[in-house]
């Protein structure tokens, strides 16, 4: 198909056509995103994730006659992927952070708050902890301060399976991104102290 073809099923309400045209996209448009996410210190996983945010993206565009006709499809893809991937990168940043800081030792009393040592990187970690909800805060510090495996997590905080323990993970997860995204002034403190 065509780019114009491509957008012509799109916006027909045709949901044949316009299975075609995102059928279409895909095959002609994925590998590039693909490896651009890959070269850019994504994983296939991260490729295939922008990916479907970019299609969503260009679709509802596409619908609400916000695509220029007279940009190519491949740069517009490209364009949304690249946008989607740096600020994903930019979000996670602060987040890696916290990740790389397991290897600080942090006791593992129910209150986190209680035992640590008050390092400003230690209070920053504590208080973005706190902010997710306690529940969260057991859950991540189970996770990545004693390294705990997520069948023993699930046991633990009566959860009914594992991969119930490993959503729950995601979604506190997803809390400390929209935390720590949200407060520019977080993000540079935790630049600045980690």
């Amino acid at each position: 198909m065509t780019d114009h073809q491509i957008v012509e099923a799109i916006k027909n309400n045709s949901i044949q056509n316009s299975e075609e045209a995102l059928s279409a996209i895909y095959d002609s448009y994925y590998g590039m995103i693909e490896r651009f996410i890959v070269k850019n210190n994504g994983t296939k996983d991260d490729a295939k994730d922008v990916f479907q945010d970019t299609i969503i993206s260009m679709y509802n565009n596409i619908k609400a006659d916000k695509y220029s006709a007279d940009s190519k499809l491949s740069t517009y893809l490209f364009s949304i992927s690249r946008n989607t991937w740096f600020n994903k990168l930019k979000k996670n940043t602060a987040l890696n952070k916290i990740d790389d800081y397991e290897h600080h030792q942090i006791s593992s009393n129910e209150d986190i708050h209680g035992d640590l040592e008050y390092t400003e990187h230690q209070k920053q970690i504590g208080m973005l902890l706190h902010k997710v909800g306690s529940d969260c805060t057991k859950l991540l510090k189970l996770f990545y301060f004693e390294k705990m495996r997520m069948v023993k997590i699930a046991t633990l905080m009566n959860y009914a399976s594992e991969k119930v323990a490993k959503n729950q993970k995601a979604r506190c997860m997803k809390k400390l991104r929209t935390i720590v995204s949200s407060n520019d002034d977080l993000q540079t403190q935790l630049r600045n102290s980690i």
